[in-house]
């Protein structure tokens, strides 16, 4: 068989077996997203689960004895702030504004000015959304529990 038939007959099986390895990797990749995903709607089963306990009896924190260790379980709240910042940028002026800004509006800034009474809350308050964010549950071992 010539050097050019031997190449191509060789390039030819790798390319089946890369197809072959491939196949198998994405099946794998597929199944291990589905767990994936399986697992996670679970969890947030099982998280929202907690949570309904936790709110009804309006407790924000517990503890959780175990044989082998006790659990903190904290519910989290967090919220953030999203500034519309050209109305805002607007409403202070621009020269106010941009010494608040660091080519984005600096939130230490903005709350030193407000303290400072340069910038009105209010002001500030017209232009800003809260954004809550979803609860989620931590659960933290506490340190020298283990029996």
């Amino acid at each position: 068989m010539p050097a050019a038939h031997l190449r191509i007959a060789r390039s030819t099986s790798r390319a089946a077996e890369y197809r072959d390895l491939l196949a198998t990797a994405v099946d794998q990749l597929e199944q291990m997203r589905q767990a994936r995903d399986f697992a996670q709607t679970d969890f947030e089963d099982a998280q929202a689960n907690v949570l309904a306990l936790m709110s009804a009896h309006k407790i924000k924190t517990s503890t959780v004895l175990r044989d082998d260790a006790r659990l903190k379980v904290t519910v989290v709240e967090s919220e953030t702030m999203d500034f519309n910042e050209r109305s805002l940028r607007k409403a202070l002026s621009a020269p106010v504004y941009d010494k608040l800004c660091d080519l984005k509006l600096n939130r230490l800034k903005l709350e030193e000015a407000i303290a400072d009474g340069r910038v009105d809350p209010v002001v500030v308050a017209s232009n800003t959304t809260v954004i809550k964010r979803k609860p989620y549950v931590k659960v933290t071992p506490i340190k020298g529990s283990e029996q």
